[in-house]
Protein backbone atom coordinates (compact mmCIF):
# COMPACT_ATOMS: atom_id res chain seq x y z
CA UNK A 1 0.00 0.00 0.00
CA UNK A 2 1.18 2.87 -1.29
CA UNK A 3 1.74 6.15 1.68
CA UNK A 4 0.34 9.81 0.87
CA UNK A 5 1.14 13.31 1.68
CA UNK A 6 -2.00 15.26 2.54
CA UNK A 7 -1.87 19.04 2.08
CA UNK A 8 -4.83 21.72 2.06
CA UNK A 9 -4.32 25.24 1.27
CA UNK A 10 -5.87 27.92 4.00
CA UNK A 11 -5.26 31.40 3.73
CA UNK A 12 -2.72 31.01 1.71
CA UNK A 13 -0.75 29.01 2.93
CA UNK A 14 -0.10 24.98 2.60
CA UNK A 15 -0.84 23.42 5.65
CA UNK A 16 0.21 19.73 6.20
CA UNK A 17 -3.17 17.46 7.04
CA UNK A 18 -1.13 14.02 7.57
CA UNK A 19 -0.18 11.27 5.89
CA UNK A 20 -3.14 8.56 4.02
CA UNK A 21 -2.51 4.91 3.20
CA UNK A 22 -4.14 4.02 -0.48
CA UNK A 23 -3.61 2.40 -3.64
CA UNK A 24 -3.70 5.20 -5.81
CA UNK A 25 -4.50 9.00 -5.80
CA UNK A 26 -8.05 8.74 -6.31
CA UNK A 27 -8.35 6.45 -3.44
CA UNK A 28 -5.69 8.24 -1.15
CA UNK A 29 -8.27 11.93 -2.12
CA UNK A 30 -11.38 9.93 -1.16
CA UNK A 31 -10.16 8.64 2.36
CA UNK A 32 -8.49 12.28 3.39
CA UNK A 33 -11.79 13.86 2.81
CA UNK A 34 -13.14 11.54 5.22
CA UNK A 35 -9.85 11.12 7.68
CA UNK A 36 -10.17 14.81 7.64
CA UNK A 37 -13.31 15.63 7.34
CA UNK A 38 -12.58 18.33 4.43
CA UNK A 39 -16.19 20.30 3.98
CA UNK A 40 -17.29 20.37 0.38
CA UNK A 41 -16.49 23.91 -0.25
CA UNK A 42 -12.95 23.74 0.60
CA UNK A 43 -12.32 20.09 -1.28
CA UNK A 44 -10.62 21.56 -4.38
CA UNK A 45 -8.26 23.05 -1.99
CA UNK A 46 -6.70 19.84 -0.73
CA UNK A 47 -3.52 18.30 -2.34
CA UNK A 48 -2.45 14.73 -1.98
CA UNK A 49 1.15 13.51 -3.43
CA UNK A 50 2.62 9.97 -3.15
CA UNK A 51 5.83 10.36 -0.47
CA UNK A 52 9.07 8.58 -2.04
CA UNK A 53 10.87 7.59 1.07
CA UNK A 54 13.67 5.98 -1.01
CA UNK A 55 13.88 9.81 -2.37
CA UNK A 56 13.47 10.93 0.76
CA UNK A 57 16.52 8.91 2.19
CA UNK A 58 18.69 9.88 -0.40
CA UNK A 59 18.68 13.58 0.39
CA UNK A 60 18.98 12.62 4.25
CA UNK A 61 21.62 10.84 2.99
CA UNK A 62 23.41 10.67 -0.62
CA UNK A 63 25.46 7.47 -0.07
CA UNK A 64 22.26 5.46 1.76
CA UNK A 65 21.50 3.07 -1.58
CA UNK A 66 25.55 2.09 -1.45
CA UNK A 67 25.62 1.51 2.47
CA UNK A 68 22.61 -0.90 2.14
CA UNK A 69 24.11 -2.59 -0.76
CA UNK A 70 27.53 -3.37 1.54
CA UNK A 71 25.39 -3.85 4.22
CA UNK A 72 23.27 -6.42 2.34
CA UNK A 73 26.28 -8.03 1.17
CA UNK A 74 27.70 -8.67 4.88
CA UNK A 75 24.73 -10.28 5.53
CA UNK A 76 24.43 -12.83 2.81
CA UNK A 77 28.30 -13.97 3.47
CA UNK A 78 27.11 -14.40 7.45
CA UNK A 79 24.16 -16.73 6.07
CA UNK A 80 26.68 -18.41 3.59
CA UNK A 81 29.33 -18.75 6.12
CA UNK A 82 26.39 -20.11 8.70
CA UNK A 83 24.89 -22.85 6.43
CA UNK A 84 28.96 -23.81 5.51
CA UNK A 85 29.53 -24.23 9.52
CA UNK A 86 26.12 -26.33 9.56
CA UNK A 87 27.84 -28.33 6.68
CA UNK A 88 30.90 -28.97 8.60
CA UNK A 89 29.10 -30.31 11.93
CA UNK A 90 28.05 -33.11 9.52
CA UNK A 91 30.99 -33.61 8.35
CA UNK A 92 32.81 -34.12 11.83
CA UNK A 93 29.73 -35.46 13.09
CA UNK A 94 28.89 -33.16 15.62
CA UNK A 95 25.24 -32.37 14.60
CA UNK A 96 24.20 -33.63 18.24
CA UNK A 97 27.04 -32.68 20.16
CA UNK A 98 27.22 -30.07 22.74
CA UNK A 99 30.32 -27.97 21.25
CA UNK A 100 29.36 -28.21 18.27
CA UNK A 101 29.44 -23.90 17.44
CA UNK A 102 32.32 -23.82 19.13
CA UNK A 103 34.71 -26.23 17.14
CA UNK A 104 33.17 -25.30 14.38
CA UNK A 105 34.09 -21.51 15.65
CA UNK A 106 37.73 -22.78 16.07
CA UNK A 107 38.51 -23.88 12.44
CA UNK A 108 37.73 -20.53 12.14
CA UNK A 109 39.58 -19.87 8.66
CA UNK A 110 36.76 -19.76 6.03
CA UNK A 111 39.18 -21.39 3.46
CA UNK A 112 39.50 -24.12 5.44
CA UNK A 113 35.90 -25.19 6.55
CA UNK A 114 35.39 -25.33 2.51
CA UNK A 115 38.09 -27.00 1.82
CA UNK A 116 37.15 -29.91 4.73
CA UNK A 117 33.56 -29.72 3.04
CA UNK A 118 35.18 -30.40 -0.61
CA UNK A 119 37.16 -33.25 0.89
CA UNK A 120 34.76 -34.82 2.25
CA UNK A 121 32.07 -34.57 -0.89
CA UNK A 122 35.02 -36.58 -2.73
CA UNK A 123 34.91 -39.25 -0.20
CA UNK A 124 31.17 -39.96 1.37
CA UNK A 125 29.48 -42.96 0.33
CA UNK A 126 25.98 -44.06 0.57
CA UNK A 127 24.24 -46.24 2.57
CA UNK A 128 25.62 -49.21 2.04
CA UNK A 129 29.31 -47.77 0.98
CA UNK A 130 27.71 -47.09 -2.04
CA UNK A 131 30.09 -44.81 -4.18
CA UNK A 132 27.98 -40.99 -5.07
CA UNK A 133 27.87 -40.26 -8.48
CA UNK A 134 30.69 -37.96 -10.11
CA UNK A 135 28.02 -36.35 -11.32
CA UNK A 136 27.14 -35.11 -7.54
CA UNK A 137 30.78 -34.60 -6.23
CA UNK A 138 31.49 -32.41 -9.63
CA UNK A 139 28.48 -30.45 -8.78
CA UNK A 140 28.76 -30.21 -5.15
CA UNK A 141 32.46 -29.03 -5.58
CA UNK A 142 31.60 -26.34 -8.24
CA UNK A 143 29.54 -25.00 -5.63
CA UNK A 144 32.04 -25.38 -2.89
CA UNK A 145 34.42 -23.11 -5.42
CA UNK A 146 32.01 -20.37 -5.85
CA UNK A 147 31.87 -20.20 -2.21
CA UNK A 148 35.31 -20.12 -1.68
CA UNK A 149 35.64 -17.33 -4.24
CA UNK A 150 32.74 -15.52 -2.25
CA UNK A 151 35.24 -14.93 0.19
CA UNK A 152 38.68 -14.46 -1.32
CA UNK A 153 38.92 -11.74 -3.34
CA UNK A 154 35.27 -10.40 -2.47
CA UNK A 155 34.57 -10.54 0.82
CA UNK A 156 38.42 -9.86 1.77
CA UNK A 157 38.46 -6.88 -0.36
CA UNK A 158 35.14 -5.10 1.21
CA UNK A 159 36.22 -6.04 4.48
CA UNK A 160 39.83 -4.31 4.43
CA UNK A 161 39.87 -1.84 1.89
CA UNK A 162 39.04 1.90 2.41
CA UNK A 163 35.65 1.95 1.22
CA UNK A 164 33.86 5.01 -0.77
CA UNK A 165 30.60 5.02 -1.13
CA UNK A 166 29.32 6.88 -4.13
CA UNK A 167 25.80 8.83 -4.61
CA UNK A 168 24.84 6.56 -7.50
CA UNK A 169 25.21 3.68 -5.38
CA UNK A 170 28.37 2.11 -6.35
CA UNK A 171 31.66 1.88 -4.29
CA UNK A 172 35.38 2.36 -4.68
CA UNK A 173 37.32 -0.01 -3.25
CA UNK A 174 40.95 1.05 -2.11
CA UNK A 175 43.21 -1.58 -1.30
CA UNK A 176 47.05 -0.11 0.31
CA UNK A 177 49.37 -0.14 -2.79
CA UNK A 178 46.66 -1.12 -5.59
CA UNK A 179 45.01 0.12 -7.92
CA UNK A 180 41.22 1.27 -6.81
CA UNK A 181 38.54 -1.21 -7.81
CA UNK A 182 35.00 0.18 -8.58
CA UNK A 183 31.99 -1.98 -7.87
CA UNK A 184 28.70 -0.64 -9.95
CA UNK A 185 25.36 -1.17 -8.45
CA UNK A 186 24.80 -4.04 -10.84
CA UNK A 187 28.13 -5.75 -9.53
CA UNK A 188 26.60 -5.30 -5.48
CA UNK A 189 23.25 -6.67 -6.83
CA UNK A 190 24.90 -9.56 -8.84
CA UNK A 191 27.31 -10.69 -5.52
CA UNK A 192 24.54 -10.39 -3.30
CA UNK A 193 22.43 -12.17 -5.41
CA UNK A 194 25.32 -14.68 -5.89
CA UNK A 195 25.89 -15.16 -2.26
CA UNK A 196 22.02 -15.81 -1.34
CA UNK A 197 21.91 -18.48 -4.18
CA UNK A 198 25.51 -20.11 -2.87
CA UNK A 199 23.97 -20.24 0.99
CA UNK A 200 20.54 -22.40 -0.61
CA UNK A 201 23.08 -24.82 -2.33
CA UNK A 202 25.20 -25.34 0.64
CA UNK A 203 22.53 -25.91 2.63
CA UNK A 204 21.33 -28.23 -0.04
CA UNK A 205 24.63 -30.32 0.67
CA UNK A 206 24.07 -29.96 4.64
CA UNK A 207 20.86 -32.05 3.73
CA UNK A 208 22.34 -34.77 1.35
CA UNK A 209 25.73 -34.99 3.23
CA UNK A 210 23.52 -35.81 6.37
CA UNK A 211 22.47 -38.90 4.76
CA UNK A 212 25.67 -40.47 4.25
CA UNK A 213 28.93 -42.15 5.71
CA UNK A 214 31.45 -39.58 5.65
CA UNK A 215 35.05 -40.59 7.18
CA UNK A 216 36.46 -37.82 9.46
CA UNK A 217 38.64 -35.38 6.81
CA UNK A 218 42.25 -34.69 8.12
CA UNK A 219 44.25 -33.42 5.27
CA UNK A 220 43.48 -29.69 6.09
CA UNK A 221 42.36 -30.40 10.38
CA UNK A 222 45.96 -29.30 11.43
CA UNK A 223 46.20 -26.16 13.85
CA UNK A 224 49.02 -25.33 16.18
CA UNK A 225 47.79 -27.07 19.47
CA UNK A 226 48.99 -23.37 21.52
CA UNK A 227 46.46 -21.23 19.49
CA UNK A 228 43.68 -24.32 19.98
CA UNK A 229 44.40 -23.79 23.75
CA UNK A 230 44.15 -20.36 24.19
CA UNK A 231 41.10 -20.08 22.43
CA UNK A 232 38.80 -22.18 24.51
CA UNK A 233 37.89 -22.55 27.98
CA UNK A 234 38.76 -25.55 30.51
CA UNK A 235 35.39 -27.20 29.45
CA UNK A 236 35.35 -26.87 25.67
CA UNK A 237 39.35 -28.15 25.80
CA UNK A 238 37.93 -31.18 27.41
CA UNK A 239 34.89 -31.52 25.79
CA UNK A 240 36.89 -31.45 22.13
CA UNK A 241 39.19 -34.07 23.19
CA UNK A 242 35.88 -35.90 24.21
CA UNK A 243 34.57 -35.60 20.52
CA UNK A 244 37.62 -36.87 19.05
CA UNK A 245 37.92 -39.76 21.47
CA UNK A 246 40.49 -37.77 23.22
CA UNK A 247 42.87 -36.70 19.78
CA UNK A 248 41.71 -34.52 17.96
CA UNK A 249 43.23 -35.27 14.09
CA UNK A 250 46.43 -34.95 14.02
CA UNK A 251 46.95 -32.00 16.79
CA UNK A 252 45.75 -32.32 20.17
CA UNK A 253 47.90 -34.47 22.48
Amino acid sequence: MQKWSVDIIRGGRAEHLGTIEAPDQREAYRLAIDKFNVPIEHQNRLFVGKLNFEKLDQMADPYAQAHQAIGAFMCEFSKLEHELGEALKVVLGLQTNRSADAIVGLIGDFTRKANIVREAVQTATQAGDVPTSQAWKDNADKTLREVLGCNYPDRIDLAHSHLKPQSDGSVILQRPGKTPETWSTQDLNDKITNLSRLASEVARIHSELNRMNIPVPTGWMSMDNNYLRRQMSDQHWEALKTTFGGTFPGTIP
